[in-house]
């Protein structure tokens, strides 16, 4: 199986970086979700061959959208996408468990346990290691394991180069947890 042949879906899509880089791996997207019409509107600009839905993820079907995309179960090989991560930033002005957003990612998760696909990428900030001493992290982790799903977890750094004068700093940009079924077909 070629890149090529790789298909995949992004939810809490934004204006669309993460699956501009898996385009750019060969990575075909099929879908894509976003509750901001603007975000999703560049999306839609940035990626004009994928089916892109201004939605709240919760009022979403994921079996409805895996019908209407003409995929069986088990069938796509990723789901990609970052849960909303204001609450879990450690710059949020305040980290409350009682944010709503604090659970979206079980929405995301809903869509993992409708399709069955091969792989997951769950990106966030690094804050939602320490969030809740990260047992918001951990209910992830179970719950993909409750799917069938091998998890990893891995902090990136990048090197950050102002246009201003000034200086490149190396800071930590992202959470990511990168999810294996273990059970296949």
């Amino acid at each position: 199986m070629s890149a090529h042949d790789l298909k995949y879906i992004d939810l809490f899509a934004g204006a669309g970086g993460l699956s501009e880089g898996l385009s750019e791996a060969g990575f075909h997207g099929l879908f894509a979700n976003e509750i901001i019409p603007e975000y999703a509107q560049t999306y839609q600009q940035n990626h004009p061959s994928t089916e892109v839905m201004t939605a709240d993820k919760r009022e979403l079907d994921p079996v409805t959208i895996r019908e209407e995309l003409n995929i069986e179960r088990e069938e796509l090989d990723l789901i990609a996408g970052g849960p909303p991560c204001q609450v879990f930033s450690i710059n949020a002005p305040v980290r409350s468990t009682l944010d709503e957003r604090n659970h979206l990612f079980k929405e995301f998760l809903r869509f993992v346990d409708a399709f069955a696909l091969r792989t997951v990428i769950i990106e966030n900030v690094p804050g939602l290691v320490s969030f809740e001493d990260g047992a918001t992290l951990h209910a992830i982790l179970d719950a993909l394991a409750d799917l069938g799903y091998g998890a990893d977890v891995r902090v990136a750094y990048i090197l950050i180069v102002d246009a201003a004068p000034s200086y490149p700093s190396a800071r930590k940009v992202s959470t990511t947890c990168c999810a294996l079924r273990t059970r296949w077909r």
